[in-house]
C-alpha cells in the first residue's frame, strides 16, 4: 500500500505536464484525423472539435496546481 502512495505522489508532481501532453495529443489527433486516415472526428466538425479541445487543454493545464514533490 505504501508503494501506491509513492507512485501517486510521483504522478502528482507531473500532473500538469500529463494534462498538457494528453490534451496536445487529442488536439493533434482531432486536427489530423482525416490526413491520418481515421474517421474519429467528422470533417464538418473538425475545426470546432479541435478548437474546443485546445481550449480545454489550456484550461485544464491552468487549473491543475503545481505540486511540490517534497510535500512543502
Amino acid at each position: 500500500m505504501n508503494q501506491v502512495k509513492v507512485v501517486i505522489k510521483r504522478a502528482q508532481a507531473y500532473a500538469k505536464a500529463i494534462a498538457a501532453g494528453v490534451g496536445s495529443v487529442l488536439v493533434g489527433i482531432s486536427g489530423f484525423s482525416t490526413q491520418l486516415g481515421m474517421d474519429i472526428v467528422p470533417v464538418e466538425a473538425q475545426g470546432w472539435v479541435t478548437l474546443i479541445l485546445a481550449g480545454l487543454t489550456a484550461f485544464s493545464t491552468w487549473v491543475i496546481p503545481n505540486f511540490d514533490p517534497d510535500g512543502q
